[in-house]
């Protein structure tokens, strides 16, 4: 079986149910690293997000992914869905931490600009895919209407889109049927729709 990497090439996937090689996990971490640059970009809250570089949650991730004893390969999509469920892990500690009485409120970092990968991502996942190209406001604009979003939308489209997680497996993990959970993607778009326009 072959996977595609984020230059559009086919590379062979490693068989799951194994430990991985250090090169094997160094190019399946290449692969994956943009769709969840995206995934934590649009799931960080604005506390964390003003203090934390998004490529640090990422990084601290993965790192943790690479330590674990227990990890085991079963597929790419499932090992994107891993590492994206490790950096949330960590958005949520990283909210805790700098939301207690102990940390300055008033230390503020700037936004992370956008490199063609992440931008790649964006494009092909959630604006239109024949598009060449998407603008600096247009990504703004698109992770502040995520921040407006409830949290089930914004959890069913990041794990939908983003991280390619299949209707069926979407719909046992929200504990809802394929057709609730199609309907439920459904609206998640059209309300994300509604706030871009708003935004404008």
């Amino acid at each position: 079986m072959a996977a595609t990497s984020s230059k559009g090439d086919k590379r062979p996937e490693p068989t799951p149910g194994r430990r991985l090689l250090p090169h094997e996990l160094e190019a399946l971490f290449a692969a994956n690293l943009h769709h969840v640059r995206a995934f934590v970009r649009l799931r960080i809250d604005a506390v964390t997000r003003s203090r934390e570089a998004a490529s640090d949650i990422v990084q601290s991730a993965c790192r943790e992914v690479l330590a674990s004893e227990s990890f085991e390969f079963r597929g790419e999509a499932a090992f994107r869905s891993y590492l994206c469920e490790a950096a949330l892990h960590k958005i949520q500690a990283r909210r805790q931490y700098w939301l207690t009485d102990k940390r300055d409120p008033e230390r503020e970092r700037p936004g992370e600009p956008a490199d063609s990968d992440l931008r790649k991502v964006y494009r092909t996942t959630l604006f239109d895919p024949m598009r060449k190209a998407i603008r600096d406001e247009e990504i703004a604009r698109l992770e502040a209407a995520f921040d407006e979003l409830p949290e089930q939308y914004r959890e069913a489209l990041t794990l939908y889109r983003i991280v390619g997680v299949s209707l069926s497996d979407l719909a046992a993990r929200l504990g809802r049927t394929k057709g609730a959970t199609k309907m439920l993607l459904n609206r998640a778009m059209a309300r994300l729709t509604s706030v871009l326009k708003r935004l404008e």
